[in-house]
């Protein structure tokens, strides 16, 4: 595969940082996925990444469809920690990579992490605030030509603590997800990752499954030295 040089990569990648500043400035919503591989930042490095997502809930006739945009930084600890932290408009997440195992081309790495957030309006709890805290686990393949796919399950727990009392109420959710994704380089410093998931939320108060929340979208991630 032909890698971009670095100069027009990095020019590309601050205009998509100043594109996605501007969104999150005017808009967002919660953002339920992590565009995270396998594979801790290298140690004594950074990560600067921008992800544009979609968020459906409720599937169906009735279906909503909310535009989301993150900036995330990370920072690598050791060749098998690392650290981050994102922020969309209207929340964020803080969470770190923990490699268990690695060998024969493919990584399993422990993902926990704790956030926060705003529902605009979700389901039958509009207007909330959720703190999910939870754990990923990243099952990465490195493909040839630098193409590394990401299979992971999540699981969550997250109270959701209603904004409008009166007409709605808060609860408590468990929450498992599938998600999937596949990154790609453009030049030594930025790759490309394309990720999918989708989470079945349920409620302990009520002993009830609520309708599935899908997520798609696109990153770009830049490795500073």
């Amino acid at each position: 595969m032909q890698r971009l040089p670095d100069s027009y990569t990095k020019a590309a990648f601050v205009g998509a940082s100043l594109s996605c500043v501007l969104v999150l400035s005017s808009s967002g919503c919660s953002t339920y996925g992590s565009h995270l591989t396998a594979t801790p930042t290298p140690p004594g490095r950074q990560e600067v990444a921008v992800h544009a997502n979609a968020v459906v809930d409720n599937p169906g006739p009735e279906q909503r469809t909310r535009p989301s945009a993150e900036l995330g930084l990370r920072w690598g600890l050791t060749r098998d920690i690392d650290v981050g932290i994102r922020g969309h408009g209207m929340g964020g997440e803080l969470n770190s990579r923990l490699r268990l195992a690695s060998g024969g081309g493919f990584d399993l790495t422990a993902s926990p992490f704790v956030g926060g957030g705003l529902i605009p309006n979700h389901q039958d709890n509009a207007g909330a605030l959720r703190f999910p805290i939870g754990m990923r686990a990243l099952l990465g393949w490195h493909a040839p030509n630098g193409l590394e796919l990401t299979l992971g399950a999540v699981g969550t727990f997250e109270p959701q603590a209603s904004l409008q009392s009166e007409t709605q109420r808060s609860q408590l959710l468990a929450a498992p997800g599938v998600l999937f994704s596949t990154e790609f380089p453009l030049s030594e410093t930025l790759h490309v990752n394309l990720e999918v998931n989708a989470h079945l939320p349920y409620a302990l108060g009520d002993s009830a499954w609520q309708a599935p929340i899908l997520q798609g979208g696109v990153g770009l991630k830049w490795l500073t030295f």
